[in-house]
């Protein structure tokens, strides 16, 4: 039972993760604001790179348990794909066991614990460049800027928000600003509560203020316990 709860667990927060939400019914949109599209729609012409980027994914994979200051991988990590833009061949598993292992560090940017469990997941951003045929991982959230440069379509808004904030669930839509854009996240939590707010991101990607519309608990909900 308790081995059954891990993976129940695991496989929800790894959706959560990986871009995914719990939405409640639909919000009606503002004008000029747009829906989100699903994560794997993305292609490489929806982003606008500084870099000669070829190919670009983005996968997820847990640990085994810890103190979150020390991690060890299964002895065969299984890697989850949320984004993948771009075509290449197959890469040989013991270099993305090699990139895993290499990113997964207590200062690493982009990871989440998977309570109640000490269980981590971490997510890696992989890419190749024209010209050199080396696969890589980004490994600080300034790669990210850099390889991005002016976060100026919907594709590198919804990439930058899954990296910077992992425990944000609910994306919903967005709207450009005179700054930036206004994004829209609405989300049932495990919890029955249900919150609805407007983020507010300048073209660099700077969190500039949040802006809560509803935030209530739902009445006849059962909280999911695990």
């Amino acid at each position: 039972m308790e081995k059954l709860k891990k993976i129940v667990l695991l496989s929800m927060g790894l959706v959560l993760f990986l871009g995914f939400s719990l939405q409640a019914k639909e919000a009606r949109l503002d004008k000029g604001e747009k829906k989100f599209r699903q994560v794997k729609s993305y292609t490489l012409k929806d982003f606008h790179f500084n870099w000669p980027i070829i190919y670009m994914d983005i996968v997820s994979f847990h640990t085994n348990e810890s103190d979150g200051k020390h991690f060890t991988l299964p002895e065969r990590v299984t890697f989850y794909t949320s984004l993948k833009v771009g075509q290449t061949d197959k890469f040989i598993y013991r270099r993305q066991a090699w990139l895993a292992k290499a990113i997964s560090k207590a200062d690493y940017f982009w990871k989440k614990q998977m309570h109640p469990s000490s269980i981590y997941v971490f997510a890696s951003m992989r890419f190749l460049e024209k010209g050199d045929g080396r696969f890589k991982a980004i490994t600080e959230i300034q790669d990210i800027r850099d390889m991005f440069g002016r976060i100026d379509t919907e594709a590198e808004l919804r990439v930058w928000i899954m990296a910077t904030d992992q425990y944000a669930i609910g994306i919903h839509s967005y709207k450009k600003t005179a700054r930036g854009y206004r994004v829209r996240f609405k989300a049932k939590g495990l919890g029955c509560h249900y919150r609805e707010y407007f983020d507010y991101y300048d073209q660099q990607g700077k969190l500039l203020r949040t802006k809560v519309l509803k935030s209530y608990r739902i009445k006849k909900c059962s909280p999911i316990v695990l």
